[in-house]
């Protein structure tokens, strides 16, 4: 899923180091330590509420190269917040597609690929343009890295459910104390 903490001073952007996450560290920026395991490594973006769409009761979050939709928060625009993106939530193309249900879509480049054996390779992808970049883990077969031909320097587009995030898993705001969780 997509985890989500409230914190006192951010700008969109990619968070530096790494994050503590269920006892293990999960890596982030364009290292590879991901000691938490396959299944939790991904990407930690700083972000900032944007806006909030009351007639879909969704929460928008600036993120470089758009926004990022998420179920309605209960917290106010402006508020900082850490967002982490699971690599096996994001998905690629080598175009947008049409008639997709994804509203989480980003241009992005790949910037490295995982020389891992077996059935599945992490890919790195920097989402946004110029120097304000993130980077996004994608979590992808090695026979969709052979058949959409990726390289890094290939130009891609990166999608993420916006269903991946639950009440579950969301983390306190550190300025008011309280769980950045979905309006009731």
């Amino acid at each position: 899923g997509i985890f989500l903490t409230a914190h006192d001073k951010a700008s969109p952007g990619a968070a530096k180091g790494f994050v503590r996450g269920g006892g293990h560290e999960i890596g982030v920026g364009d290292g590879r330590g991901m000691e938490a395991g396959r299944h939790e490594a991904g990407a930690v973006l700083s972000t900032v509420v944007e806006a909030h769409d009351d007639e879909f009761d969704l929460s928008y979050l600036a993120v470089p190269g758009g926004r990022l939709s998420v179920s309605r928060l209960d917290v106010n625009e402006g508020t900082a917040m850490r967002v982490r993106i699971r690599a096996r939530d994001v998905f690629l193309a080598l175009e947008p597609p049409t008639g997709a249900s994804v509203l989480n879509q980003f241009a992005g480049v790949v910037t490295a690929i995982g020389d891992e054996s077996g059935a599945q390779v992490d890919v790195l992808v920097h989402i946004g343009d110029g120097d304000h970049t993130a980077p996004l883990w994608a979590r992808i077969s090695r026979k969709s890295v052979h058949l959409l031909g990726l390289t890094p320097g290939t130009r891609i587009c990166a999608f993420i459910k916006s269903a991946a995030l639950d009440r579950h898993s969301l983390g306190r705001s550190a300025a008011a104390g309280q769980f950045a969780g979905h309006r009731d």
